[in-house]
C-alpha cells in the first residue's frame, strides 16, 4: 500500500443501554432499530459480495491489501450477524492466495492480512488461519531496527518508518500474544507488543490535537503528514488489547482521547466522518480509511460503552444509507448521494454498520425477492404438480418443488420488467428435507434483457449445500434462467429460487450486442464488441492503446436517451489506476453531427453513472481523453439506457 497515506450485570447493561439511547421510546423500539441495521448490514453485505471474485479470492475494483480490509468486514459481518453464508469465501480466499504466505514488499499489507486471519481463525477456529498469521508477523519483525530508536519500517526499501505500519504491528502482536498460550518472555509476542507501544508513544507521531501524523521525517520527527482517520483506527484497537492484556486503564484513556478527537475534527459541518482527500479524489487507498476507523471505533464502544460513540456510530450509518445509491451501494462520501462505489468504499460502510448489527435477517432484505411476482418456465418436470412455479412461489414444504429428470434441467423466470439484480439464492434438494447428496452438483446462472441473449453471471461446480447464495455486481435484467448440468441424482429438484434486486433506474440496455466500432485495439480478443456484450467476466473488455481513444455503438434507430452506465478497468478486477480519468460521450442521429451529453475529468470510480435529460440520438460515442495509468483504455462494459 502506498502511504498517503455475570448474566444479571449482563443483562441490566443492555437494558440500561436502551434507556441512555432512546429513553422516550415504545418497549420494543431497540428491536426495531436492531433489525433495521441488521437489514441495512445485510443489504451492504451483499453489495460487497458482488465485486467478490471466485476465481483468485479477492474483490475486484480494488487493490490487494483493500481486499484484506473486505475481507475483515465480511467475517466481522458473519460474526455480529451469525450467518455462516460468507464462509466458504473465507476458506477460497484463503486456498487461492496461500501460496505465497499473503507477504510482499510492504509491512503495512502484511499486517491487514494477518488481522484478518486472526479473525478469521476466532469465527471457525480454523487453525491454519492462525498459523498464516504468525507467518506473516515473523516476516514483520524483519522491519525493526534501531534507526530512529527502532520501529519497523513502511516496506522492504527501509526509507520511511509510518503511524500505520507500526500501528498494525503492535496490534498484531497483541492479537497473537492472546491466542498463543504460555507466550511470555523475551521474543514473545507479548515482549514485541509492548515494544512497539513504548516506542510509538515516544516518537511523537500523536500532536498536540491528539490525533496522529502519517509519519517520521528524516530527522526521525512527527513529519507533519495527514491525519488520516485509518492512523487514528489501528491505533485504538493495539491500545484495547493492551489494556486487556495489562489491565492498564491508560491505554483506554489515550485511546479516548485519540477517538474524541477524530470525531469532533474529522467530520465535516454535520458531523460525519470526512476523509482529508475526499475533495480531491481519494484514489485506490482513501477510500478502505474510514472503515478501519470505524471498525476499531466499534470497538472502543464494545469496550468503554461510551455513548459518544455509539451515537456517531448511528449518525454516520444513517447518513450514508439515506445517501446511498442504486442497489444499496456506499460511495466514497456519506454526507452527498453515492459515487466513486467501489469495494473499497462498500467495506468501509460494512465496517461502519457491522457495530450496530444483532441478527442477520432472511435474504438481501433490504430488497425485495423479485421471483416471487415473476413467472417460470423449464425443462420437462417429473409430475404435473413440480411444475417451476412452485420454485417461485416462496415456499419449501415437503415437495413444494421444480423436478426435473431431463439430462439438461432449466428453470427460467421472467421477473416482467427490468431490474438491477444483486443476489440470488438457491433452495436445493436438501432444503427440502430430501438426501443432502441430491442437491444440485453443477450449474450456471444466465440473465438476459430479451430472454434471447444470455449472460452468464455465476457457474458452479460441485456443491454440496443444501442453499447455495450468490452475489453478484449489479445487473440489469428481466430474466433469469437456471441451469443444470449435474443435478446429483437422477433428477434436478429445485426448491426455491430466490432472485433479489431493485428496479433498473433507466430501463433495458439499448446496447447490448448492438455493432460497435472503435480505435485501434490492444488484441484480436479485445474489440469493440466485448464493450456491449452485457459482461465483465473472463476478461471481456474493449482495449486500445491509440493516442485518440474512441468507442462507439450503433443503437439500430433512434431513441430517446436518459443516461449511461460506463465499467471500467476495476469493474473488471484489473488496477483501478486504469481506470479512464478524463473521457466524454457524445451522441448523435446521424453518425455525423455531434453533441457532447457527458463530460467528465479526475475520475477514479471503477463504474460511473451519468444521467441526462433525454436526448434523441442512434449513435453513441465515448472518447477517452486521459486513460490513467500507462494511457491505454479497458472498458469492461458501455450501457445506453433509455426509450
Amino acid at each position: 500500500m502506498k502511504a498517503v497515506y455475570s448474566i444479571s450485570k449482563k443483562l441490566l447493561w443492555l437494558l440500561l443501554s436502551a434507556v441512555l439511547l432512546c429513553p422516550l421510546a415504545p418497549a420494543d423500539s431497540a428491536n426495531a432499530e436492531s433489525n433495521k441495521y441488521s437489514t441495512y448490514g445485510s443489504a451492504i453485505a451483499s453489495g460487497l459480495m458482488g465485486w467478490y471474485n471466485d476465481q483468485n479470492g479477492l474483490w475486484n475494483s480494488t487493490g490487494w491489501w483493500n481486499s484484506a480490509n473486505a475481507l475483515e468486514a465480511i467475517i466481522d459481518y458473519s460474526a455480529k450477524s451469525g450467518s455462516d453464508k460468507y464462509v466458504a469465501a473465507i476458506a477460497n480466499t484463503f486456498n487461492k492466495n496461500k501460496a505465497g504466505d499473503f507477504l510482499n514488499h510492504y509491512y503495512d499489507d502484511e499486517g491487514w492480512w494477518a488481522l484478518a486471519w486472526i479473525k478469521a481463525y476466532d469465527l471457525t477456529n480454523n487453525p491454519e488461519y492462525l498459523q498464516m498469521a504468525k507467518t506473516i508477523f515473523e516476516d514483520m519483525k524483519g522491519a525493526w531496527d534501531e534507526t530512529c530508536g527502532g520501529g519497523v519500517w513502511w516496506n522492504k526499501d527501509r526509507r520511511y518508518k509510518n503511524a500505520i505500519t507500526n500501528e498494525l504491528f503492535l496490534t498484531v502482536a497483541a492479537r497473537l500474544h492472546q491466542r498463543t498460550p504460555g507466550d511470555e518472555g523475551e521474543g514473545s509476542y507479548r515482549d514485541w507488543a509492548e515494544k512497539e507501544l513504548a516506542w510509538f508513544l515516544n516518537s511523537g507521531m500523536i500532536n498536540s490535537d491528539h490525533l496522529i501524523n502519517d509519519g517520521l521525517n528524516s530527522q526521525c520527527t512527527n513529519n507533519g503528514d495527514v491525519t488520516w482517520t485509518y492512523n487514528q483506527g489501528v491505533i485504538l484497537g493495539g491500545l484495547i488489547e493492551m489494556y486487556k492484556i495489562t489491565g492498564d486503564n491508560d491505554h483506554l484513556k489515550l485511546a479516548e482521547s485519540i477517538a474524541d478527537a477524530a470525531i469532533s475534527r474529522l467530520v465535516n459541518a454535520d458531523g460525519i466522518l470526512k476523509e482529508p482527500c475526499e475533495d480531491n479524489g481519494c484514489g485506490q487507498d482513501g477510500p478502505s480509511f474510514k472503515g478501519i476507523f470505524m471498525r476499531n471505533l466499534n470497538y472502543l464502544y464494545d469496550t468503554t460503552h461510551k455513548q459518544a460513540y455509539r451515537k456517531f456510530v448511528i449518525r454516520n450509518v444513517e447518513s450514508m444509507w439515506e445517501n446511498r445509491g442504486s442497489v444499496n451501494q456506499i460511495g466514497l462520501k456519506w454526507y452527498v448521494p453515492a459515487d466513486g462505489m467501489s469495494a473499497a468504499t462498500q467495506h468501509s460502510a460494512l465496517d461502519a454498520v457491522n457495530g450496530l448489527v444483532k441478527k442477520e435477517p432472511h435474504g438481501s432484505s433490504a430488497l425485495p425477492n423479485l421471483a416471487l411476482k415473476g413467472t417460470a418456465t423449464g425443462s420437462e418436470p417429473c409430475s404435473t404438480n413440480e411444475g417451476p412455479d412452485k420454485a417461485i412461489d416462496g415456499s419449501v414444504k415437503p415437495n413444494s418443488q421444480f423436478c426435473s429428470s431431463a439430462a439438461d434441467a432449466w428453470l427460467q423466470v421472467d421477473l416482467g420488467s427490468h431490474f438491477y439484480i444483486t443476489e440470488f439464492v438457491i433452495k436445493h434438494a436438501g432444503a427440502g428435507g430430501k438426501p443432502r447428496e441430491w442437491n444440485t452438483r453443477d450449474y450456471n446462472i444466465q440473465i438476459s434483457g430479451d430472454g434471447t441473449n444470455w449472460i452468464t453471471v455465476k457457474r458452479i461446480a460441485g456443491n454440496t449445500e443444501d442453499v447455495t447464495v450468490h452475489d453478484i455486481l449489479a445487473a440489469s435484467a428481466r430474466y433469469v434462467r437456471l441451469n443444470i448440468s449435474d443435478s446429483g441424482s437422477d433428477a434436478a429438484h429445485i426448491y426455491e429460487v430466490e432472485i433479489y434486486g431493485e428496479p433498473s433506474p433507466f430501463g433495458e440496455n439499448l446496447a447490448l450486442n448492438q455493432p460497435a466500432s472503435g480505435s485501434t485495439v490492444c488484441a484480436s480478443s479485445e474489440g469493440p464488441e466485448k464493450a456491449f456484450d452485457g459482461t465483465v467476466m473472463n476478461n471481456s473488455k474493449f482495449c486500445s492503446y491509440t493516442q485518440e481513444k474512441w468507442l462507439q455503438v450503433d443503437l439500430g434507430s433512434v431513441h430517446d436517451l436518459s443516461g449511461f452506465v460506463i465499467k471500467h478497468a476495476g469493474a473488471g478486477g484489473e488496477d483501478p489506476g486504469w481506470n479512464a480519468k478524463d473521457f466524454n460521450i457524445e451522441v448523435s442521429e446521424d453518425g455525423i453531427n455531434w453533441v457532447t451529453a457527458v463530460d467528465v475529468t479526475g475520475n477514479v470510480s471503477a463504474e460511473t453513472v451519468h444521467r441526462i435529460s433525454p436526448v434523441s440520438a442512434r449513435y453513441v460515442k465515448l472518447n477517452v481523453t486521459n486513460a490513467g495509468k500507462d494511457n491505454v483504455t479497458r472498458i469492461y462494459e458501455v450501457e445506453v439506457y433509455g426509450e
